[in-house]
């Protein structure tokens, strides 16, 4: 095909050769053909290989599949793409998509963008917000926009699918029963086989609306109504894990609901990891509470297992203190105890004298200087005094 490229007036640069000269024709004809190709790549880089969408503000579908499929989007805001994210095109992950959408416009739910999803664009710079793995989404900071390699680091890094492990209550709330979809492993350790990894990671790439959340169940306690479902979970080995599926019950995509007007059903997946996938493709194919789940009637909890107490300290025996402590001493040992204790007692006197005498000669080396001190003394009292007296009447 051949398209009409628009014309471009050549400026005039000072010392460039006069109009009609052969030097200065010959110049811009130079200039020309270099520029062209690059001109005419960087059009059809722009116009035909950018891919790029555009999503429109009432287009409920396509807002959906953005918002809430938990697939990555770079979405900017705006009616055209900033160079960065042009630059950036090339170098993110596949799977991930870039859009434009007018931020400002009103959505079918009577709200903006920026309003549905508190965000406050930046006063400089493009406005890019990421849609991953069904988390708020988040606005690119300021350093991530500087360039294409920035921006695509920057996203390749968010866009990661997430497997979260729980070490407390707190965390297990958060990352499992907040979500719509939790996808439960249990594990008999921290350490999970490569084999099942490798699985989880799978089913983690395909399922993006899914928050996977491995629990140790040597270290959390699970809430006993979800140990009880399908018969009993089994209990996790080295090599196998359980898996179970839990899901807010009544509950649309998107919805805001607060902590108390939560439902939840559970299901647990016969085969572990083996079954998982076929198991979340019906389970999300479905609507409200799919096939094979039960209803819970309380909220699914895990929290932290209390150390065992210490085992309780033996008793002291006193049998030989006691023996020892009772013993009856003969007259003669009696006679030589107090031969001791008289013998320490005396010694311990005449080291008092002899300290007391050398104190006493100390004391005479310095007697010329008691008055002298003394009277230095006095003196700087009576100053001291004088000062504090002018203090408290001033």
């Amino acid at each position: 095909a051949r398209y009409n490229m628009p014309k471009v007036a050549a400026g005039k640069p000072p010392g460039a050769a006069k109009r009609g000269s052969k030097a200065g024709s010959s110049r811009v004809a130079y200039v020309a053909a270099a520029a062209a190709p690059v001109l005419v790549a960087a059009i059809y880089y722009f116009f035909f290989s950018t891919k790029i969408g555009s999503l429109k503000p009432t287009n409920a579908d396509a807002l959906r599949e953005v918002f809430f499929s938990g697939n990555p989007w770079l979405i900017e805001c705006g009616r055209s793409a900033s160079p960065v994210l042009y630059e950036a095109e090339s170098s993110l992950p596949k799977g991930l998509g870039t859009a434009l959408l007018d931020c400002s416009a009103t959505l079918p739910s009577g709200k903006t963008t920026l309003e549905r999803f508190k965000i406050s664009p930046h006063k400089r710079g493009p406005a890019i917000v990421m849609f991953s793995n069904g988390d708020r989404p988040v606005l690119a900071p300021m350093d991530a926009v500087r360039t294409g390699a920035d921006l695509a680091k920057w996203a390749t890094r968010l866009s990661q699918p997430r497997t979260i492990a729980p070490s407390t209550a707190a965390q297990f709330e958060q990352h499992c029963t907040r979500r719509k979809w939790c996808a439960l492993v249990l594990t008999a350790g921290s350490r999970i086989p490569p084999e099942e990894k490798a699985i989880i990671n799978q089913l983690a790439i395909a399922n993006r609306a899914v928050r996977f959340v491995t629990l140790d169940t040597s270290k959390m306690n699970l809430t006993a109504e979800i140990l009880e479902i399908g018969g009993g979970v089994p209990t996790p080995t080295a090599a196998h894990s359980a898996f179970v599926l839990l899901k807010q019950i009544g509950v649309a995509d998107g919805e805001e609901t607060g902590p108390r007007e939560k439902r939840y059903g559970a299901k647990l997946v016969d085969g572990g990891l083996t079954g998982a996938a076929d198991a979340l493709t019906s389970a999300l194919a479905a609507r409200d509470l799919p096939a094979g789940f039960v209803a819970l009637d309380s909220k699914p909890e895990a929290e932290l297992k209390r150390p065992p107490p210490p085992p309780p300290s033996p008793p002291q025996s006193y049998e030989s203190s006691s023996s020892g402590s009772s013993k009856t001493l003969t007259d003669e040992e009696l006679k030589a105890l107090r031969a001791e204790r008289e013998a320490e007692r005396s010694r311990l006197e005449e080291e008092r004298l002899e300290q007391r005498r050398l104190q006493m000669e100390a004391e005479e080396v310095q007697a010329g200087n008691i008055v002298e001190e003394l009277e230095e003394e006095d003196e700087n009292m009576a100053e001291v005094e004088e000062e504090v007296e002018v203090e408290e009447f001033e």
